[in-house]
């Protein structure tokens, strides 16, 4: 849970303990029912927040967990061969796309274009990298620098360092889901 939503619900824990107490003193001073009604009505909204932030929180704590989900299976164990194979192929084929487009461009002599294609792979892999890192295992090292290397390479204009660094990369994801012999 964030920060935010942490203070946001502990804002509306404070609310509600404040307006218990201003209930109370209203209605020793003769605030009469309309107060307590108020009061009443004030604290079921409080409460309703509360419940919003609460989902707003449980949910990002479900997508944080989605981050890794795949990983393991229902009793906790690691996925390996062909269910880590399973639960990898769609996340490579995501992240990969766009560096074969990149790839066939600096072949062609086409950089910008490539460098068009590269920028929608570093999209794609802020949301499939944390899915892929826990399921490659020791390969992800490989990737990891590759991916580092080809960044470097696709900031410059040299075209045979950026395919050399492309086909390293793809290479290394294509090993990713590859079937053992």
């Amino acid at each position: 849970m964030s920060s935010q939503n942490f203070m946001s619900i502990k804002n509306n824990v404070v609310a509600a303990v404040l307006l218990v107490a201003l209930t109370g003193t209203l209605a020793s001073c003769g605030g009469g029912d309309k107060v307590v009604e108020a009061t009443k009505d004030a604290g079921g909204k409080a409460m309703e927040a509360g419940k919003d932030v609460g989902g707003k929180a449980m949910e990002a704590g479900k997508d944080a967990g989605g981050k890794v989900v795949g990983a393991v299976d229902a009793g906790g164990k690691a996925l390996t061969g062909a269910a880590a194979t399973a639960a990898l192929t769609p996340l490579v084929k995501e992240a990969k796309t766009p560096l074969v487009l990149a790839n066939t461009d600096v072949k062609a002599g086409k950089m910008d274009k490539a460098k068009a294609n590269f920028a929608k792979f570093e999209a794609a892999w802020k949301t499939v990298g944390p899915k892929i890192q826990p399921l490659a295992g020791d390969k992800y090292a490989a990737i990891d620098a590759g991916i580092t290397k080809l960044s470097a390479a696709m900031g410059g204009t040299d075209a045979k360092a950026a395919g050399g660094a492309l086909d390293g990369v793809i290479k290394a994801m294509d090993g990713l889901t590859a079937a053992k012999k």
